[in-house]
């Protein structure tokens, strides 16, 4: 194949702003979206993490939510430790419990967790524009003194999918690790086991890999049937409990990487970061720059072959070579890294595109510059074989055929 400089000219533009389009996070939110489509396929859901809702059943039983005085989670705690035999190994409250309201409520909420002696109580963040914390909130201090805390921090991506979440923030001058972390830890503690902290970025943030989507590790066990007492201690012996909002006016849900159509609630997000810990499941996101390489790379190979005049083979060699850059992109995820599948593919689109293109405008100029050539001087006929011929029928020397030649002689006519 004859190298055509020229030719090439259109394809390297292509290539140069596809490559500054990646750069610049032009293609982050489709990429993003391919990235979950084809990453988040799920796993099986640990039976060692439970959740216990304020759900719709404990709302219309107890009242509204914002109702509630710190007795109601104190009593919930209680019936946690009725039988000291079967403790749950950890006991993560997805709420907050800042200020005083009365002191007996508050008083009791504290004896309850202090009893238990491994309850997570929830810190909060408000951050600034430039990610600086503008507003720090955490436990009343009687309840402070007697838990673990934990940050219940989240923070969505641009296009409003939760994909990762902040393993720690630094506030009031001390590193305070997440919620879910602190939990994963108290249980990894009761078991002797050891826990898996996630590779994080410079805000402390980290891919999450989920392994449930929506209404998962949820069983439908409600809070005021723990308050009742209907919850057998065998539910949640030796386990991690999660305690959060689990109804939808309670407005703690969110979409996320494994189901952009439901809603996920925070509860549930935390328990997909607790056994993405224990269990080590953890995915690092590829830089940017090893993977612009390689796009470039793998996109001057698709330039040169695109560069045929047989279309069908350029389009048989973009499938081909898309669908190995998808295999090994599935491929860079199993052995724990993320990476951009979208930036070879959107650029192996646009090259075939222009080949076409190309290829079209060449041919109907060919066209019509035999066209010219000859219409003049032979029948519409042969002009449309030499056309079918391209540009071979031209060449000098003419061609060897077999062909029939008939004499014949009109009587009468000469």
């Amino acid at each position: 194949m004859k190298f055509n400089y020229k030719r090439h000219i259109p394809s390297g533009i292509i290539i140069a702003a596809i490559t500054l389009s990646a750069g610049l996070g032009v293609l982050r939110v489709p990429d993003r979206l391919m990235q979950d489509g084809l990453f988040q396929q799920g796993g099986i859901p640990s039976s060692d993490i439970v959740i216990i809702g304020i759900d719709e059943k404990a709302l219309s039983h107890i009242g509204p939510y914002n109702n509630w005085n710190r007795d109601i989670m104190a009593h919930a705690l209680e019936n946690l430790a009725s039988d000291q035999e079967k403790l749950p190994a950890a006991v993560l409250i997805d709420s907050l419990y800042t200020g005083y309201t009365t002191a007996e409520s508050d008083y009791n909420l504290s004896e309850r967790a202090s009893e238990l002696g491994v309850v997570v109580t929830a810190t909060a963040a408000k951050f600034s524009r430039d990610y600086t914390i503008s507003q720090y909130e955490e436990p009343y201090d009687s309840l402070r003194e007697v838990t673990t805390q934990g940050h219940i921090n989240a923070m969505e991506d641009k296009d409003g999918i939760m994909r990762h979440g902040i393993l720690y923030i630094d506030a009031n001058g001390e590193r305070v690790y997440s919620a879910a972390y602190q939990a994963a830890s108290l249980y990894a503690s009761y078991h002797n086991l050891e826990i898996h902290v996630p590779p994080v970025n410079s805000r402390g943030q980290f891919y999450i890999n989920y392994t449930a989507g929506p209404e998962t590790y949820y069983d439908g066990v409600s809070i005021y049937d723990l308050i009742e007492g209907n919850v057998h201690p065998d539910y949640y012996a030796g386990k991690i409990v999660l305690i959060g909002p689990y109804a939808a006016g309670l407005q703690d849900s969110y979409f996320t990487s494994i189901d952009h159509s439901r809603l996920m609630n925070g509860v549930e997000i935390q328990a997909n970061v607790i056994q993405s810990m224990l269990d080590g499941n953890h995915k690092v996101e590829v830089t940017t720059l090893p993977q612009i390489i390689f796009m470039v790379i793998v996109l001057a190979l698709c330039a040169f072959l695109f560069s045929s005049d047989k279309i069908y083979c350029s389009v048989i060699s973009a499938v081909l070579i898309s669908g190995l850059n998808i295999g090994l992109s599935l491929l860079l995820f199993s052995m724990g890294y993320v990476v951009h599948p979208l930036w070879v593919i959107a650029g192996i689109i646009i090259l075939l595109s222009e080949s076409i293109i190309a290829n079209y405008i060449s041919a109907s100029k060919q066209k019509t510059e035999i066209t010219k050539t000859f219409e003049r001087y032979v029948a519409p006929e042969i002009v449309n074989e030499i056309i079918k011929g391209g540009t071979d029928a031209l060449k000098l020397g003419g061609r060897l055929t077999d062909i029939a030649i008939l004499f014949v002689d009109v009587r009468g006519f000469t």
